[in-house]
């Protein structure tokens, strides 16, 4: 069975996230609100989520930093884009307007982005501090993944997800106690 992330835990890892920095927020919501890899996050362009400097409504990865290779596009909640525009606007009061094609998510004092391995020890540092226990960037996918499959088709979620293979996105289809229970009270 995939690991993931009750709905406590989440909250106690964006809460431990919010007081740590606009930017550290950003990065744990887009990828629990979108489920994207952290390879494509960190290669995320201001131009991925803005249009004419107005929010799209969806981000889109690009095929260039796509693990298969094509573009997809992931919609955006109301939740992320407002965590989002908080962040952007709080950026550029601090240090400067940011260019469509500069990096979403940068470094400090620097218009460069993020590495990989940066975000790793972002999400690992959060929460140990939040929760205990240190978890990689992926989990935080699984676990979009996982809410994502109570909600929606798994067509839309392998989309979403961008795999090439259903059997990829067939991985979130466990059961939880809560699904169960449903499923019997159904039979009602």
């Amino acid at each position: 069975m995939v690991e993931v992330l009750n709905k406590d835990e989440q909250a106690q890892i964006l809460f431990k996230a919010l007081n740590s920095s606009p930017r550290n927020y950003a990065i744990l919501m887009t990828m629990l609100q979108t489920g994207v890899r952290v390879g494509e996050l960190v290669g995320l362009i201001l131009d991925d989520i803005l249009i004419g400097g107005h929010f799209k409504t969806a981000l889109t990865v690009r095929a260039e930093i796509s693990k298969s290779g094509r573009e997809r596009e992931i919609p955006i909640s109301k939740r992320l884009k407002d965590v989002l525009q908080d962040y952007i606007t709080g950026y550029q009061l601090k240090q400067r307007t940011m260019k469509p094609e500069d990096p979403l998510f940068q470094q400090t004092n620097r218009v460069q982005s993020l590495s990989t391995r940066q975000v790793e020890r972002i999400v690992a540092a959060l929460s140990k501090e939040a929760i205990g226990r240190k978890i990689h960037p992926h989990l935080l996918r699984h676990t979009f993944a996982t809410n994502m499959m109570r909600v929606a088709d798994i067509r839309i979620v392998q989309e979403i997800l961008g795999h090439t293979n259903i059997a990829s996105t067939q991985i979130y289809l466990h059961p939880n106690n809560v699904d169960l229970k449903q499923a019997v009270d159904k039979m009602e």
